[in-house]
């Protein structure tokens, strides 16, 4: 093979560069919305990450994440701006009449007995409340669920379609109500207070949140197909972040605080936009 000679290389670069700015033209890429969002896709695209390796940062004081994944409010940004969203839904099993998704999950060894009755009791409730399902698996080779016991708290949002296996790291508690918040986030269900159009249901104190946290109730686009929710089970406490002991959450009616109260259960409006995302016909019986 002959070498190339300079005026050989100058051709094929003005190719490459005439070839990129064609693809950029017909396949414009979206506006950054952080400055690490760049990073965040390139770490992802080297592997699954490491979910040992974290920098500290907490997310409404349950979500940390892996080193790659900065924040999950940069990864709502980027997902603002993804072509496909559907990617992120559990779509139907393969090969099945069945319209609605199928979630496969497994329970790891780390779990122990009540924490997997915990988890299935969970499910159960959401089953039994939206068309969502979900199918123990052994097949790993697939997007699914990996329920882990563990110190630190961590969960995805939305599917993982490119990682054979998402974490779902459940507290040394499992209480109930932190498991179907859990199980719902990574449904794609998100908090009420990063709703569009949050500022007109509640009031967010800033000076009783903590210094440099302020961020953690920056709002998002979302789906807000139903109305918003003062009682939903994806809701962050209304003491959540606060430096002084004092509401960081307050409705606009001082009346109406009493409903921002935590249960663990889905509430009417939670049920109803699960099966909303999930083109799920069935109607909730009561509120």
């Amino acid at each position: 093979m002959k070498p190339l000679t300079a005026a050989s290389v100058l051709v094929l670069l003005l190719a490459t560069a005439t070839t990129s700015f064609k693809h950029e033209v017909e396949n414009p890429k979206p506006p950054n919305p952080s400055t690490s969002i760049i990073q965040f896709i390139a770490d992802f695209m080297d592997g699954r990450p490491n979910p040992e390796e974290v920098d500290g940062k907490l997310f409404d004081g349950d979500m940390i994440l892996a080193k790659i994944q900065r924040r999950p409010l940069e990864e709502r940004a980027f997902y603002q701006y993804e072509e496909n969203n559907l990617l992120r839904f559990w779509p139907p099993a393969p090969e099945s009449n069945n319209p609605y998704p199928v979630v496969p999950y497994v329970i790891d060894s780390s779990v122990g007995t009540d924490c997997v009755n915990v988890i299935k009791d969970s499910i159960a409730h959401f089953e039994a409340n939206t068309c969502i399902t979900f199918q123990e698996t052994t097949n790993l080779d697939q997007p699914h669920i990996i329920f882990i016991m563990a110190d630190v708290f961590h969960v995805w949002i939305g599917r993982r379609y490119f990682l054979n296996g998402q974490e779902n790291r459940i507290g040394p508690s499992c209480d109930k109500f932190q498991t179907l918040q859990f199980i719902g986030v990574a449904l794609l269900y998100d908090y009420e207070e990063l709703r569009p159009d949050r500022d007109n249901y509640v009031h967010i104190n800033m000076e009783n949140v903590l210094s440099g946290k302020e961020w953690l109730f920056n709002t998002y686009d979302m789906m807000d197909t139903v109305a918003y929710d003062y009682t939903s089970l994806f809701r962050e406490n209304f003491r959540g972040g606060t430096k002084n002991g004092l509401p960081t959450i307050s409705t606009l009616d001082p009346l109406d605080n009493y409903l921002l109260k935590v249960e663990s259960r889905l509430t009417f409006r939670d049920m109803l936009l699960g099966n909303s995302m999930y083109n799920c016909t069935r109607t909730p019986r009561n509120e």
